[in-house]
């Protein structure tokens, strides 16, 4: 059986990890426009876009898993746990309760 080779990587891993974080910010802080509000596709798109960027910062964390040292480990898996804990604060611009109205407990 082949062994398999790894490829030299000649990337700042944590460098690509802040771009995506800074874009993924930039996307997480835009107001939703009204006429995507109550539109479940624009949801879903909107959804599909920050899973997307969180992926994406869990492939860049493997990487640098396998191809970085401890530094840029440290740093991609800080970046990551930094992108998650912006998505469990996004604000919104009005909570609702089960009850269906705003605020207060159902």
């Amino acid at each position: 059986m082949a062994t398999k080779r790894r490829l030299p990587i000649e990337i700042d891993v944590a460098a690509a990890a802040r771009l995506v974080l800074a874009s993924y910010l930039d996307f997480l802080g835009r107001p939703v426009p009204e006429e995507e509000k109550g539109d479940s596709k624009a949801f879903a798109a909107r959804h599909a876009a920050a899973r997307s960027a969180l992926a994406h910062l869990e492939q860049l964390e493997k990487l640098a898993e396998r191809n970085c040292d401890e530094a840029q480990q440290q740093a991609v898996s800080d970046i990551l746990a930094e992108a998650r804990r912006h998505l469990a604060v996004v604000p919104t611009e009005e909570k609702d309760d089960l009850d269906g109205e705003a605020g207060g407990d159902a």
